[in-house]
């Protein structure tokens, strides 16, 4: 049996649409004036996805490995009004665009004489239907509550639920109609589904980031996806800008560009592919963006907001910090114009360490001897005097020390360099 097949159904689905953007999970913890607009839309949109989500209904439906879609021919106006009828339906509304085209494809014509009668009251229900043409009325209890017209559908409740009809539906003249029925629209949705989610998997464990993670992580990981598209030249991310999302990239190119915090230089730009991610940081410290993304091409992402992030995944947070470390090695020069290959980025990413240092802590003196180590500031300040008395402060995302790691093991300080705060810091050391 199989257990994918789900579909909104509330009755006050249209009446609720609009409050449910408010607050669907009480108090929120989003500030919409310190994100961009693109992400208090996502906010907006995971929110009606997990309103859908308590209303689901779970139909258990027998998927047969040899069952295909149908694909019935229609002519491009055919299909054109099938959308049209479909779009006014609230049940169909969170179809992803490939089940809309898969059911188009699987609706087939019907004509009917005069008289015909199409859903008898009481009967269980199998199909759903649009009329092209004619009029179809609605009956209960031998009193006409209304009719159908063109573009006009009934019956789709049947694609849900197994129970009685609540009216008769009878073709006042010859009508032409196009139906679907109840298991082939079940089983469509379920294989769609199936197929979808096992993407969806194949996208993320071909992430380096998420490798390891074991199927039941996999799965508590892509439930809490949301799937975005922006178009080719659109600003995902602003630098300095407070985020609340973290992408993978489905499909499509982004550029991460104006790179790095305070006064440290990283690379100019950096182009990230499908399979790649971004966004991580501030999921981790709560900091402003480091860099600017843009779409390079029309792109595609999955996206996980902070709040869900540290409900549900709060126990991968290790490996996020390890492949943020691997990248943000990455983008430093001593690195990315090196010869260093994945595997060796990899092992240096592993051996960074966070420490802890107190104010007044010296890290190296003029003309002394110094230690090959990297630091790359977490928390804190660290205050440089070189010999001609020039003075400057490294924060939060800057580093220190990239110099002396290409010294001999003897070298000699030419700088003065001190903790001007308590600071926290990852400590790569030779």
């Amino acid at each position: 049996m199989f257990d994918l097949f789900k579909l909104c159904c509330s009755e006050e689905e249209e009446a609720k649409r609009d409050g449910i953007w408010n607050d669907v999970d009480g108090d929120s913890e989003y500030d919409p004036e310190e994100m961009s607009p693109q992400e208090e839309d996502i906010v907006t949109q995971s929110k009606w996805c997990k309103e859908q989500r308590r209303k689901q209904i779970y139909c258990q439906v027998k998927l047969d490995s040899e069952f295909k879609t149908p694909i019935i021919s229609k002519s491009d106006e055919e299909k054109k009004f099938i959308a049209g009828a479909l779009s006014d339906r609230f049940i169909f509304a969170n179809l992803h665009e490939s089940q809309r085209h898969m059911l188009i494809d699987a609706m087939e014509k019907d004509t009917v004489d005069k008289g015909k009668v199409l859903i008898n009251q009481g009967d269980t229900g199998d199909y759903f239907y649009i009329l092209q043409e004619g009029l179809v009325s609605f009956i209960k209890d031998n009193e006409t509550l209304g009719s159908c017209k063109r573009g006009g559908s009934f019956g789709e409740l049947s694609l849900l639920y197994d129970c009685p009809r609540a009216v008769t539906c009878l073709a006042q003249e010859a009508s032409v109609l196009w139906k679907v029925g109840q298991k082939t629209f079940r089983c469509m949705m379920a294989l769609q589904t199936q197929e979808y989610e096992q993407d969806l998997r194949t996208v993320i464990q071909k992430v380096p980031l998420f490798e390891h993670l074991t199927q039941s992580e996999i799965t508590r990981f892509t439930d809490a996806l949301t799937l975005v598209a922006f178009p080719k030249g659109k600003r995902i991310l602003s630098h300095h800008q407070k985020g609340e999302f973290f992408y993978i990239i489905k499909e499509g190119t982004v550029r991460c560009h104006d790179i790095g915090l305070g006064g440290s230089m990283y690379i100019e730009s950096l182009l990230l592919n499908a399979g790649e991610w971004f966004g991580e940081r501030a999921l981790l410290t709560g900091e402003p963006r480091a860099a600017s993304v843009t779409a390079v091409t029309d792109v595609t992402c999955y996206c996980l907001d902070r709040k869900t992030f540290e409900s549900a995944i709060g126990s991968l947070q290790h490996i996020i910090e390890k492949g943020l470390n691997k990248k943000f090695l990455q983008t430093l020069p001593i690195f990315s114009n090196s010869d260093f290959d994945e595997h060796e980025i990899d092992e240096l990413a592993a051996l960074l360490s966070e420490q802890c240092f107190k104010k007044g802590k010296m890290i190296c003196e003029v003309e002394k001897p110094v230690s090959r180590d990297l630091w790359i500031i977490k928390e804190g300040k660290i205050v440089v005097t070189d010999k001609k008395g020039g003075i400057f402060a490294l924060e939060s995302g800057d580093y220190y020390g990239d110099k002396f790691i290409k010294d001999g093991p003897e070298c000699l300080s030419s700088q003065t360099a001190i903790f001007e705060e308590n600071s926290t810091c990852f400590v790569l050391t030779h």
